[in-house]
């Protein structure tokens, strides 16, 4: 499953049991605070994916830009909520 982490939506895709093609599945409209990443989890577990990959921002010259320090803490939180272990 890859996530986008947008700060107004986010948006979600899965890929084929092969793992070749991804298609897109969903957006969640933020609301704010912790529930838009439950939201995330739970889309997780019923579709019960193996792996989730999150988009980090890059500018042009490809280093991470602002934006990824700022989600970091939000992936974080996702990592806690789907039990992934560090």
């Amino acid at each position: 499953m890859a996530v986008d982490l947008g700060t107004k939506r986010i948006g979600i895709a899965v890929s084929d049991p092969d793992g070749l093609f991804a298609s897109p599945l969903m957006v969640i409209s933020r609301k704010g605070g912790a529930q838009d990443l439950r939201e995330v989890a739970e889309v997780a577990r019923d579709y019960e994916v193996g792996v989730v990959v999150v988009g980090l921002p890059v500018n042009l010259r490809g280093e991470l830009a602002v934006a990824a320090e700022n989600m970091s803490r939000e992936i974080e939180q996702l990592r806690k909520l789907l039990e992934v272990p560090r």
